[in-house]
């Protein structure tokens, strides 16, 4: 009696797992993929209305240029800016930075202080790692940004290095990035944009 509970068992449960698999690769095999468009360095891509993470993001009118990138060690960096001794712990953790260089444009949003740039939605992404913008660094390279979220005026442009730290997590090294660069991504939605940084 017991083994036939235990084989009925297993046979519910064989069932029940099956039809999971088959409803995950259906749904899947069918699902939408978000195109990935990608750019080369020194293109000026308009943001048009592609957003991260919800539609009111979307900043139509602006443009971003990335025109290439510096590996720095955390120290170096510290030097740089002169942002005091660096604590034995933020070494170990953050060997490095990857300073982007990029450009922002604003070519035709009148949106003014509704409709600007939030540098924590755009991450720094490789085959193993996403960073995003440190804005204690970014401030204090920038004293007179007003932080990490701001707006241009209408046909001006920005030039400006975005520190992203790169962590022991990552597991990416001086050496890979180096190999192959990182790329600046821009949007997920409707379109996944990323732009190289060489």
């Amino acid at each position: 009696m017991r083994v036939r509970k235990r084989a009925l068992t297993f046979i519910i449960l064989s069932i029940i797992a099956i039809t999971y698999i088959i409803r995950v690769v259906v749904v899947n095999k069918d699902a939408e993929r978000t195109p990935v468009v990608i750019y080369n360095v020194g293109e000026v891509v308009d943001f048009g209305t592609d957003y991260i993470d919800t539609a009111d993001e979307a900043i139509p009118g602006y443009a971003v240029q990335v025109l290439g990138y510096e590996l720095v060690d955390t120290k170096e960096l510290y030097d740089r800016y002169n942002m005091g001794e660096v604590e034995e712990y933020a070494l170990k953790n953050t060997p490095f930075y990857c300073l982007l260089k990029v450009r922002f444009y604003n070519n035709d949003c009148d949106m003014g202080e509704q409709g600007g740039l939030m540098l924590s939605r755009y991450s720094l992404v490789g085959d193993n790692y996403m960073s995003m913008v440190s804005e204690n660094v970014f401030c204090t390279m920038y004293p007179d940004m007003p932080g990490i979220s701001f707006s241009l005026r209408q046909g001006t442009s920005m030039e400006l290095e975005l520190p992203y730290p790169i962590t022991r997590n990552e597991g990416c090294t001086k050496s890979d990035m180096e190999k192959k660069a990182p790329m600046l991504e821009m949007s997920e939605f409707p379109n996944r944009k990323v732009l190289k940084a060489v």
